[in-house]
């Protein structure tokens, strides 16, 4: 079920009544397909940084090119603190179980807390 929407299923039989064909109902209309193939696409040319990647690997983009007008510099180093806490209780837990620990399916969460 589809937010509460099923599709249907349709089928179409020749004059004997024997089925020729059938097709299910789409659950997205074409607007939505293209939305969602725009946001693969999207997905897929985007770097970890949130760089577009086809230009971050273009020939321009080697720090050494100057003729492409542009370049990548770092910027940081940045702390993300919930990454942090999260990060030293798995370490925390980890030494607690002792040397060989099976962690394998554990994770930890954060959650901001005002006060």
């Amino acid at each position: 079920m589809f937010w509460g929407w099923e599709p249907r299923t349709f089928y179409e039989h020749d004059d004997a009544g024997r089925l020729v064909s059938s097709w299910v109902e789409s659950a997205w209309d074409d607007e939505q397909r293209d939305l969602i193939i725009a946001e693969q696409i999207i997905r897929n040319l985007t770097g970890p940084n949130g760089e577009w990647l086809p230009e971050a690997t273009a020939d321009g983009a080697d720090p050494m090119d100057y003729t492409s007008g542009y370049r990548y510099v770092p910027d940081g180093p940045h702390i993300n603190w919930a990454e942090k806490t999260r990060k030293d209780a798995e370490d925390e837990h980890r030494k607690a179980l002792g040397e060989g620990a099976n962690m394998n399916g554990l994770y930890f969460t954060v959650e901001k807390q005002e006060f």
